[in-house]
């Protein structure tokens, strides 16, 4: 049984990586390196800051990246707010509330009525 990974090809190769100072140095430079920039790094050029570059989406981390610019005609295709408003807006009941709403419970855990 192997102690510490160091049989075999790969734990021959580890342990005469680790003996050469410089060459030790050079690899793991190398190994980090490749994983370190194997996801793309900040700052993204695109955020959600604004449909543009600006130092704010570069700089402040609270922006999301994204990959895409905004779609120019996106905003066109949309209907008018007072249609969608419509949508929401609630006709005949007199903002009566659902037996299901109106049923809260108290502190006391009896249910009581608005």
């Amino acid at each position: 049984m192997a102690r510490n990974g160091s049989s075999g090809l790969l734990g021959g190769l580890v342990r005469i990586v680790n003996a050469i100072p410089p060459l030790h140095r050079f690899v793991n430079k190398k190994l980090i390196n490749r994983l370190a920039y194997a996801a793309p790094t900040r700052p993204r050029p695109l955020s959600m800051a604004a449909p543009y570059t600006t130092w704010r989406g570069l700089t402040d981390r609270r922006f999301t990246g994204r990959h895409l610019p905004p779609a120019p005609d996106y905003t066109n295709t949309l209907p008018d707010a007072e249609k969608v408003l419509k949508l929401f807006k609630r006709e005949g009941d007199g903002g009566r509330r659902t037996p299901a709403c109106s049923s809260r419970s108290s502190p006391s855990g009896s249910p009581t009525v608005s």
